[in-house]
């Protein structure tokens, strides 16, 4: 009996080494995160020549214009006074923009957790005219892992480091050492 103690104990002391070893280096296909500053984010609205549509997301029709949104940017304000020949007018860059709606001459967008309140009734003076601070917390949780996809099995990615900004999207490339998996 004494001699299968000694033997266990000799195993036990084996295995609880071999999990204190160092792991080698080693690199993996991943994910890295974009971030955009908290700056950035925090930017009021402002109103610029279209470049045109990288990303259309949602559209909605007011008096003569069309809006589109473009995900993440912001809405693309396109003349429609001759739908034979619509015109890119303005862009309203809106720092994490990902939905709009419109009421009246109202057009309410979100910008990351805020809800911002913008007056278009007359489209060559679109002005912010309210901002609501947090008013959709949960959005600051939307990009915290990668996306799975249609991926089978463990997913690297860098972990997030909420002091470079926020997390916007993801990169797939070449990783050493991630300590995130998913």
């Amino acid at each position: 009996m004494q001699k299968l103690n000694y033997i266990l104990w000799i195993g036990i002391t084996l295995m609880g080494l071999s999990c204190n070893s160092p792991k080698q280096d080693f690199e993996i296909e991943g994910y890295k995160p974009v971030y955009v500053s908290y700056e950035e984010i925090n930017q009021p609205i402002s109103v610029q020549t279209s470049n045109g549509l990288k990303n259309p997301g949602k559209i909605y029709y007011y008096q003569n214009y069309i809006l589109v949104s473009d995900d993440g940017k912001g809405v693309h304000i396109i003349d429609n006074t001759n739908p034979a020949n619509p015109i890119l007018k303005t862009f309203i860059k809106i720092p994490m923009n990902k939905d709009m709606a419109i009421k009246n001459k109202y057009l309410y967008v979100d910008s990351y957790t805020d809800l911002v309140v913008i007056d278009i009734s007359d489209m060559n003076d679109i002005k912010e005219i309210k901002r609501v601070k947090n008013a959709f917390p949960n959005a600051a949780s939307d990009n915290i892992t990668p996306p799975r996809g249609s991926e089978v099995g463990y997913i690297y990615y860098e972990c997030p480091d909420s002091k470079k900004g926020v997390v916007v999207s993801w990169q797939k490339t070449k990783l050493k050492n991630p300590k995130c998996r998913i």
